[in-house]
């Protein structure tokens, strides 16, 4: 069995193995000699690679999809100054079957830095300390009922918080300003709190 390798930002021209990767792009090329071949973006948490595919294009080129999570087996090297990934074998991931080899979906796409489990676990907390039943029953329903958006959307696409867990991390953040500044001026921090969970 082959090396894992390393995450994309860690990868160097003698890195060798198999990964996860989300496909970000795929698309089939063609040489200057007519030589066919399948070019991709590969991406994880740590950022994008080239990858490209020149031994049994046809039978790859229908593996997978742009979009799709995939396990890829091959070598890094340098071409014309870039790191590239030569892929010998890729496939798309079956969750189920690719857990126990280490497959985690955020560990394929820009993540908060802060488990997104911990973030929960601190913002319900938070909730449940609340004195107010029915802003803490709202806010208990809207977390049941928007749980996994709330764990995993990022807060924008660009802007700020712009990766997976960084709705919530913005939600914290925003709830830990909020309730420093109730304490401060004497406010109703439960309806701080609300707000500050709420407001996008």
């Amino acid at each position: 069995m082959t090396n894992r390798l390393p995450f994309i930002t860690a990868l160097n021209a003698s890195s060798t193995g198999w990964g996860f990767f989300l496909c970000a792009q795929k698309s089939v090329r063609s040489s200057r000699t007519g030589e066919v071949s399948v070019s991709l973006t590969l991406q994880d948490r740590t950022g994008l690679v080239r990858g490209r595919i020149f031994n049994d294009v046809e039978r790859y080129q229908g593996e997978f999809e742009a979009g799709e999570f995939v396990k890829a087996q091959g070598h890094a090297e340098l071409h014309h100054g870039s790191l590239q990934l030569v892929v010998e074998q890729i496939r798309r991931v079956n969750p189920a079957q690719d857990a126990a080899a280490g497959f985690r979906e955020e560990d394929c796409v820009p993540s908060a830095e802060r488990p997104v489990a911990e973030m929960w676990d601190e913002l319900q907390r938070l909730i449940e300390a609340m004195q107010n039943a029915h802003l803490r029953a709202l806010l208990q329903r809207v977390m049941t009922e928007r749980e996994v958006a709330l764990q995993t959307w990022p807060a924008a696409q660009v802007v700020h918080h712009a990766y997976r867990g960084g709705f919530l991390e913005h939600i914290l953040s925003v709830s830990h300003a909020a309730l420093a500044l109730a304490r401060h001026y004497g406010a109703d921090s439960d309806v701080v709190l609300a707000g500050a969970v709420l407001h996008d």
